[in-house]
């Protein structure tokens, strides 16, 4: 289950303000981003919050979107169950969109084929602005030191051979991202 926590928040117009969240709990990764219809009568953070929380399975399907760019649930249409459950049911059933690739004459019947869609990192649009432990430089740094003898072109081979090696080397990334924009503030 996702968790959605408001950074900060900021007015838009006289009617609207713009949240700045986290979304937690979605494939390991911690989405960022702003969500700029809020109600300007929600006037505390408490009620933006509550706002957001009503707004869970939207957000989530934003994330699943984002995550699988892409994607066309087309056999998971199921009107009996949310959008967010019909996603859900696509992902696990393989996330392959339905592409019709032509038409069996003797049998007068569609010909279709299947397409994996990839989930990719969506780091967001917005930095976290909060204090990280040194634990989240240590980690990055435990991670990064296999990497430090090696040169660029043998990182970028890797890198095109090994997809969980991307994740590491964008895990690290991310860390150092989170420490330097602590320090940078």
């Amino acid at each position: 289950m996702i968790e959605i926590t408001l950074n900060h928040r900021k007015p838009r117009d006289e009617n609207r303000q713009i949240a700045y969240i986290s979304v937690s709990g979605l494939n390991d990764y911690l989405f960022r981003f702003q969500v700029g219809d809020i109600p300007a009568s929600l006037t505390t953070d408490q009620e933006v919050q509550d706002h957001l929380d009503s707004r869970k399975d939207e957000l989530h399907l934003f994330c699943l979107r984002k995550t699988y760019s892409g994607a066309d649930p087309w056999d998971f249409k199921d009107p009996d169950k949310s959008e967010l459950e019909n996603f859900l049911d696509w992902i696990d059933a393989g996330h392959k969109n339905k592409i019709l690739v032509g038409h069996d004459p003797e049998k007068d019947e569609p010909i279709y084929e299947y397409e994996e869609i990839r989930n990719h990192t969506f780091a967001g649009t917005h930095p976290l602005r909060y204090p990280p432990s040194q634990a989240d430089l240590q980690e990055a740094m435990a991670i990064l030191a296999p990497f430090s003898d090696q040169t660029f072109q043998e990182l970028e081979d890797r890198v095109e051979q090994d997809e969980e090696f991307l994740k590491e080397i964008s895990l690290v990334i991310l860390a150092l991202i989170r420490y330097i924009d602590h320090k940078s503030s």
